[in-house]
């Protein structure tokens, strides 16, 4: 079971962020203020090291976590400063403007087995 946090409830990482993570809560990209790119590394790791697999942007594409073929002209775009791809049980998102936290159906960015394999059927005809 995956245990949900928010970071809304990490302020010393939410003050880095000029916008709230995007993409998925199990491979989260963040978009960090200037002032607080040098330090992001380490804040993030002094909550999240055991969790998350934290890389730059740029490493990220070249990561081939995202595949190994040419990625799209804006990719790197998407995937902002940093990159965050889970490999423990937890997930990470945000607060909406009311306070509430939104769910998605299904959670499979984060590197963890279950996750990863994906199942081939086959239906003959």
């Amino acid at each position: 079971m995956q245990s949900l946090l928010y970071i809304e409830d990490f302020p010393e990482i939410r003050k880095c962020l000029y916008a709230p993570p995007t993409r998925e809560r199990r491979s989260l990209s963040f978009f960090v203020k200037d002032e607080y790119k040098a330090d992001f590394p380490s804040i993030w790791k002094k909550y999240f090291d055991n969790s998350f697999i934290l890389m730059t942007g740029n490493e990220a594409i070249e990561s081939t976590y995202f595949g190994s073929g040419i990625p799209h002209k804006r990719a790197r775009g998407f995937l902002g400063d940093f990159v965050a791809i889970a490999t423990g049980d937890i997930s990470i998102w945000f607060r909406d403007e009311k306070g509430k936290g939104v769910d998605h159906i299904a959670l499979h960015a984060g590197l963890c087995h279950d996750e990863m394999v994906v199942p081939l059927i086959l239906i003959e005809r």
